[in-house]
Formats: C-alpha cells, sequence, structure tokens
C-alpha cells in the first residue's frame, strides 16, 4: 500500500489521460462536488458498471484538490478553469486516496490493517508535532490532527464496494468491512468530503445501511451525474 494522503498518482494520471489522443473534458463536475464540500451533502457514492470513467473522474477531483500538486496550468486550459470561484479551490486540500482494489493481502484482517497501517504512519510523518500517544486507531489520530491544528480532510475512495467480489471477502467480513468505513467516516469532524465509487452498490447487513450517510447515484434510479459517467474519451 503506497502513499494515501495526498499523494501525487490522481494528478499524474488525470495529466495522462488529459493529454492523450482522446479525452473529453468533464471538468463541470468538479464545481458540483466544490459545492458538497463542508455541507451535509459532502458524502457522494457513485455507481456504475466497469468501463464508465469512474475511476478518471476520481483521479481528476484528487488532481484538482490535492494540495500536493500543482495543476492550476492543466485545469486552466479546460472547461473549469473559466469559472474563476471553483479555481480558488485548486490544489487548496488534503486529499485522502484510497483505492481498495489494490490488494496485497490473503485475508480481510491484513487487508485493512495495511490500510489503516499505511494511512497512519503518512498522518504522522506530515503532522509530527500532533500527540498520538494515546490509544486509538486512524480515526482517532485524524480527530487529534483537525483538534490540533484546524486541518481537515478530503476522502476518494475508489471501487469501495466492489471488493466484496473477491475470495477475500467471504460474507462474514462485509459486517466488519462496513463498520470500518463508518468509523473511519460516519460523523467524523475532519471530513471535508467523501467521494465513493464503485460497481456495487452501498451494503447493507441491516435493514438500513451502516454508511446511510451517503446520497448515492446509480444509473437506474438517480440519473443526476449521469451525463458524466459513460463515455468520456472521443478522438481531439
Amino acid at each position: 500500500m503506497g502513499l494515501l494522503l495526498n499523494t501525487l498518482s490522481p494528478a499524474i494520471l488525470y495529466e495522462e489521460m488529459a493529454e492523450s489522443t482522446y479525452f473529453v473534458d468533464k471538468t463541470a463536475f468538479i464545481g458540483q462536488m466544490l459545492q458538497r464540500i463542508g455541507t451535509n451533502g459532502k458524502y457522494v457514492c457513485i455507481t456504475r458498471p466497469r468501463r464508465f470513467g469512474k475511476t478518471v473522474m476520481a483521479n481528476m477531483l484528487g488532481a484538482f484538490l490535492t494540495k500536493s500538486a500543482a495543476t492550476k496550468k492543466l485545469f486552466a486550459q479546460l472547461n473549469i478553469g473559466r469559472d474563476a470561484e471553483a479555481m480558488q479551490h485548486i490544489n487548496q486540500y488534503n486529499v485522502i486516496y484510497i483505492d481498495f482494489s489494490r490488494i496485497s493481502s490473503n485475508d480481510y484482517q491484513s487487508y485493512i490493517d495495511n490500510i489503516a497501517e499505511a494511512l497512519k504512519n503518512d498522518l504522522h510523518k506530515a503532522y509530527p508535532d500532533v500527540d498520538y500517544r494515546a490509544a486509538g486507531g486512524v480515526a482517532e489520530d485524524l480527530e487529534r490532527i483537525t483538534a490540533a491544528t484546524g486541518e481537515r480532510f478530503i476522502f476518494i475512495l475508489t471501487n469501495g464496494m466492489q471488493s466484496f467480489m473477491l475470495p477475500l471477502f467471504p460474507k462474514m467480513t462485509e459486517k466488519k468491512y462496513l463498520l470500518f468505513l463508518k468509523d473511519l467516516l460516519k460523523d467524523r469532524v475532519y471530513v471535508q468530503l467523501a467521494y465513493m465509487t464503485g460497481v456495487l452498490p452501498i451494503s447493507k447487513y441491516t435493514s438500513g445501511s451502516e454508511l446511510n450517510t451517503f446520497a448515492e447515484y446509480n444509473m437506474a434510479t438517480m440519473s443526476l451525474y449521469s451525463d458524466v459517467f459513460g463515455s468520456l474519451m472521443i478522438q481531439k
């Protein structure tokens, strides 16, 4: 598991896409997500079939928002560049980017532990002056960082639910996984925006989802953003 906090990967990958022969500018979507930051609509889940551009769009958001990259020149050439208000937000946020399809373990607990350990390491390096001596996991560390520094975070989570399709996730582990995400994201003051994508809808193990803070947009019943996801590429 590589760098998760303010990684350069989304910016590098999106720039490669934007400079390729086949590309459609859908940066107007960024403006729609900016409106959700720090509001009660900050939890967004987009579910689409494979090859519908979910990862491209996640990389686009990460490239625009992360403070670790200097992408103003790239986006100034795209549609969002004409939105002066939106451009004030470029490269201004701490972005935690997790691709849940990157499997480097043979069992669920090691899988989750690797993610948590990688994120904790990133946080401790980025905020070395925060007191981490009290017991707790990633969520507690994030709470301490926000309390000590006022810093908050944007989460971009790709392939968030389709991991359940892997043998790594027998039915009994779904509840643990959902509780991990709930503890990390739900009602946490450090969350400015949580943007999740996947093939499968948000899974439930009770009559209500443990991630019921998320507004889920799919193809069948929630047409909002349907103009963004689909064919993302045409020849320039």
